[in-house]
């Protein structure tokens, strides 16, 4: 899941945690992405290995993605 941590109405964390209740499978699935370097920390804090910072290029994506897709399950 690729999710902008800019999202209206609700930070980061309280988003991680919706996730994790309703669909656990994803918890680590998870890609960040922000074009704010205090929300890179947030991503660390939320345990996620993968984030990329706006603006990002094609390449960049698709090893997130790689990455994600290549995590245990």
């Amino acid at each position: 899941m690729i999710v902008d941590m800019g999202l209206p109405g609700i930070d980061a964390s309280s988003f991680q945690r919706r996730v994790s209740e309703r669909w656990p499978r994803l918890v680590g699935r998870l890609i960040w992405i922000t074009d704010d370097p205090e929300s890179d920390r947030a991503a660390t804090l939320l345990s996620s290995d993968v984030h990329l910072e706006k603006p990002f290029d094609t390449r960049e994506l698709l090893n997130a993605l790689r990455s994600v897709l290549a995590a245990p399950a």
